[in-house]
């Protein structure tokens, strides 16, 4: 076969039909071509028998107009971006490529010294990333794979000579120190110490929640707690008697949330290394579908118990 003159059947394909590619070099012993156009830079790798082993095309994100196959790509936007930007960084669509033959897409990322490369499907589901950061003037990579475990999120707790990983630490990785919130899950006294949790949950959130009208009816059973959540009027009950919090008002704000639009809620988080702490982060909900996913593949929700908003089935936690 003549590479000068061979084109792939993966070239002919409507995406690349109207593009203008042109062969712009090839080596017929090493059994390469690269293909071009104003956006466009395509390597195809072939063995011995011409199969195609590799073929990867990288886009000029800023070449490429909203008729163009890869412009949905370069506008999705990965729930770990939207939580990242909401730390005060600005990070921009550097790179963008594709797997011809996986058909998958590397998006690139980039703030100052920062980058998150993310792989999505055709589907734009996330099927990895990875977040390089500068911290104290060193590299840090954090990879967050479906198929492989983070060996770096570890405890000094020792059990059959195994380092044992913690939850929380990964999640810090995902949310940011002030992403997670631990507290006593022996502090109620109160109603009043409900609307006090909520006000300490607010912070994790962005933009704030706006919580008003707060009315409360303390019985010995049951506490009624009622309020406005983005302006809308809730009630809430929760177990009285008890100095135990009740991880059921998790549920009723995400209920809450749920009905005033929002697309994030909060997640309730267990480690026994809290001892009798009960952790929440707020997240995304497709962020979190994606831990929740890469907890379940690397079996490692069966070290930890997980997240969950007590709302959806697919919640690493859930049961209902």
């Amino acid at each position: 076969m003549n590479l000068f003159t061979y084109k792939p059947a993966l070239l002919l394909q409507d995406k690349f039909v109207a593009t203008d590619l042109k062969l712009s070099s090839y080596n017929q012993s090493e059994l390469w071509q690269e293909w071009k156009n104003s956006a466009y830079f395509i390597q195809v790798c072939y063995s011995s028998d011409f199969e195609i082993i590799q073929a990867t095309n990288s886009i000029t994100v800023t070449s490429i107009t909203d008729i163009d196959y890869y412009f949905r790509y370069s506008k999705f936007i990965p729930a770990i971006i939207d939580e990242k930007n909401k730390d005060g960084k600005s990070f921009f669509l550097f790179g963008l490529s594709e797997d011809l033959l996986a058909q998958t897409f590397t998006q690139t990322w980039v703030f100052d010294e920062d980058r998150v490369v993310v792989v999505i499907d055709e589907n734009y589901e996330v099927l990895h990333y990875e977040i390089r950061e500068q911290k104290d003037g060193l590299m840090r990579i954090t990879p967050l794979k479906c198929q492989e475990p983070a060996p770096q999120y570890v405890s000094t707790r020792i059990q059959d000579e195994k380092e044992q990983p913690i939850l929380s630490d990964f999640l810090r990785e995902v949310v940011g120190d002030r992403g997670l919130t631990i507290f006593d899950g022996e502090c109620i006294s109160g109603a009043a110490d409900y609307v006090e949790i909520l006000n300490d949950l607010k912070t994790l959130t962005d933009p704030v929640i706006e919580v008003a009208d707060i009315k409360i009816e303390d019985h010995r059973s049951i506490w009624k707690i009622a309020l406005s959540i983005n302006g809308i009027a809730h009630d809430f009950t929760v177990k009285g008697d008890t100095d135990w919090f009740d991880e059921n008002f998790i549920r009723q704000i995400n209920v809450a949330l749920r009905a005033s639009g929002s697309a994030h809620t909060f997640y309730a988080v267990t480690d026994e290394d809290y001892g009798q702490g009960f952790g929440v982060v707020y997240l995304h909900n497709s962020l979190a579908a994606c831990i929740t996913a890469y907890l379940k593949t690397t079996g490692l929700w069966e070290e930890w118990e997980g997240i969950d908003n007590l709302l959806d089935y697919s919640s690493s936690r859930g049961t209902y």
